[in-house]
């Protein structure tokens, strides 16, 4: 029934303290991702209405905040192109099938870099209290993905990448080069044979073992 859709959009949706060290919430017991949580699904909301044609995955990850409250309200307008997902539906098949990935601090952004797909990165509302360079993921700064500064740029982005934008269209060679370097520097060695060498390692073990 997906298949339908002209386009998907997988967005990676988090909750408002996720990555944020626990031993500063009592210093700053106001930090959070709230406004851009909050901006990020006012965009993806009235995107979704503007374009019934295109199916948005509103993927949840861990324990979440807010997600009643939006799912509430794209019901009540009857948004049937926006479907929500909990954290057990694989998110590496969701990556595969859609065509544009959006998301924050998640190492499924990483992941997301295994494709050759768009990806946005969400990046604004971000304290100052926070060191971008060491207290977040280095997905900002990896020139892998298009980063999005703001809620007009992230509506404006996704609106044009929806409207066939060659710049959105697909990563540019530059994009991808960079997305096999993070690959590289977050996934040492991930060739897809990472389960057979655990196996064979396993075998090394019992066979020396029983050698004893």
């Amino acid at each position: 029934k997906w298949d339908k859709f002209n386009k998907k959009v997988l967005f990676l949706t988090f909750g408002v303290r996720n990555y944020i060290e626990p031993y500063l919430y009592p210093q700053y017991p106001d930090l959070n991702w709230n406004k851009l949580l909050s901006d990020s699904e006012e965009v993806i909301f009235q995107f979704a209405k503007n374009n019934p044609s295109i199916l948005v995955f509103y993927k949840m990850g861990h324990i979440e905040d807010h997600n009643e409250e939006f799912i509430k309200k794209c019901q009540n307008n009857n948004l049937n192109n926006i479907v929500t997902l909990d954290r057990s539906f694989p998110c590496n098949e969701l990556i595969l099938y859609s065509d544009l990935i959006i998301g924050f601090q998640t190492t499924a952004m990483f992941e997301a870099m295994f494709s050759d797909k768009t990806i946005f990165y969400l990046y604004w509302a971000i304290s100052d209290i926070l060191d971008r360079k060491t207290q977040l993921l280095p997905i900002a700064d990896s020139e892998a993905c298009t980063v999005i500064n703001s809620k007009e740029d992230f509506y404006n982005s996704i609106t044009s990448w929806s409207n066939g934008d060659i710049k959105f269209a697909k990563p540019s060679q530059k994009e991808l080069n960079n997305r096999k370097i993070t690959r590289e520097i977050m996934f040492y060695n991930a060739d897809g044979n990472v389960a057979e060498r655990y196996h064979n390692e396993i075998n090394e073990i019992i066979e020396s073992k029983a050698n004893l």
